[in-house]
């Protein structure tokens, strides 16, 4: 994520995540690869067998070797699968109401340059 590091794990043979060109798996030796992700649920299954879901905003997939690096703007992970959707339903109403907070402060922002310009022209 932008902000910080959201998980780093090892013995992962599985992958699936969704592209722009709809959904796609990584297995050991795949070809490397770069990916465009879109939102949706991002799959990876360990060595032995368990699978864990994060919910992912758009972002970038890139295959290097062995090495799977995943950039996304925002993930929500750690909730089982039945739980996944509600839980990503209340984030995006928590980030509509900062997106709003945020452009009726940059609304009062310019108001007030524009005022600023306005008495600094006369």
């Amino acid at each position: 994520m932008p902000s910080r590091i959201f998980l780093e794990q090892k013995d992962v043979v599985k992958i699936v995540a969704e592209s722009t060109k709809g959904s796609f798996g990584i297995l050991p030796n795949r070809l490397d690869c770069i990916a465009y992700l879109v939102p949706g649920i991002f799959l990876y299954e360990l060595a032995g067998g368990e699978a864990f879901y994060i919910a992912v905003d758009c972002g970038l997939l890139v295959k290097d070797g062995d090495r799977v690096s995943v950039s996304v703007h925002n993930a929500i992970g750690d909730v089982p699968l039945v739980d996944l959707q509600s839980v990503v339903d209340e984030q995006l109403k928590s980030l509509d109401e900062q997106e709003k907070a945020l452009r009726s402060s940059i609304s009062l922002l310019q108001s007030s340059m524009i005022g600023s310009f306005g008495r600094s022209r006369s």
